[in-house]
């Protein structure tokens, strides 16, 4: 008795839960029949070309600072348990 009663309690709330977040989600439709307006296509200006630009949006100019940091970090941390040379003198 006591399984049938924990089944049908699951079952009616998944129904609930279900049926609430169905009627929350909402149904929205646009108007098809409008004209659609035109958009003027937009060529931004590259004055150093496409391999200056990567250049830029990459992580690439600033590998050695950071290959340099995370040595220091790792070497820090040996020195912390005697497997590395120490960095303070």
């Amino acid at each position: 008795m006591r399984v049938k009663f924990m089944v049908f309690v699951t079952t009616l709330s998944v129904l609930l839960i279900g049926a609430g977040h169905a009627m929350a989600v909402g149904y929205e439709s646009y108007d098809t029949t409008a004209e659609r307006h035109a958009k003027a296509n937009v060529h931004p200006k590259t004055e150093k070309g496409l391999c200056e630009a990567i250049k830029r949006a990459s992580f690439a100019e600033k590998y050695p600072a950071v290959i340099d940091e995370v040595a220091s970090t790792v070497r820090d941390i040996l020195s912390q348990f005697g497997l590395a040379k120490s960095t303070t003198r």
